[in-house]
């Protein structure tokens, strides 16, 4: 299955600690749960960070412990961090724009240019 690579993409990512629950299995085969939090969270996934190792395209289920939301995610990409825990970007499987219940923004958006927000002609309110 090919995945669209979300460590290169055009997504808007904001940073916000949601505490996770990530669920999968280690390259032993045996099962494993995860408590952390988030570091970025975007509509197609999350930066986090863990303990337990994981190798790239790994299958995880991720749970949003405030929502109790779940959702299947892959690992997109993982480099060891100064704390010694794994920075894992996850990518969702399908992009989900309620699973953080965050509203994001487009990111090519140009707040100044919407037409909404430039004053009419006539318009001396202040």
């Amino acid at each position: 299955m090919a995945r669209k690579d979300i460590a290169r993409s055009n997504v808007l990512e904001v940073h916000r600690t949601i505490p996770v629950l990530v669920r999968g299995y280690s390259e032993s085969g045996e099962p494993f749960n995860e408590c952390t939090y988030t570091v970025t969270v975007s509509n197609n996934g999350c930066l986090i960070e863990l303990k337990k190792p994981v190798r790239n395209e790994q299958l995880l289920v991720l749970r949003n412990v405030e929502t109790d939301a779940e959702i299947l995610c892959y690992v997109a990409t993982r480099a060891n961090s100064e704390n010694g825990l794994a920075q894992v970007k996850l990518g969702f499987i399908s992009p989900s724009q309620w699973f953080w219940e965050l509203t994001f923004p487009a990111k090519d958006r140009n707040p100044t240019s919407d037409e909404r927000l430039k004053p009419k002609i006539g318009d001396f309110s202040q």
